[in-house]
């Protein structure tokens, strides 16, 4: 399945790089590693989103404290 991730709303001290997780591990293993920011706004695709994923946690590798967002999958016809 290929999909497209975007961030619409970052705060100024969001910088990345990102690890993307699913809900199918438990958000355990990243299945994309050090993705940018610059990718992330203007719209990531990816094909390697494990099956039957049903959230997407993005997670910020360098920020002080644990930053990350879960965004449902939304499949569209």
């Amino acid at each position: 399945m290929t999909v497209v991730i975007t961030l619409s709303n970052v705060g100024s001290d969001v910088t990345g790089p990102f690890d993307l997780f699913s809900d199918v591990d438990n958000f355990i293993s990243a299945f994309e590693s050090d993705v940018n920011l610059s990718d992330l706004i203007n719209g990531y695709t990816t094909n390697t989103i494990p099956e039957n994923t049903n959230v997407i946690r993005v997670f910020d590798k360098t920020s002080v404290c644990i930053s990350s967002i879960d965004t449902p999958l939304t499949i569209e016809p």
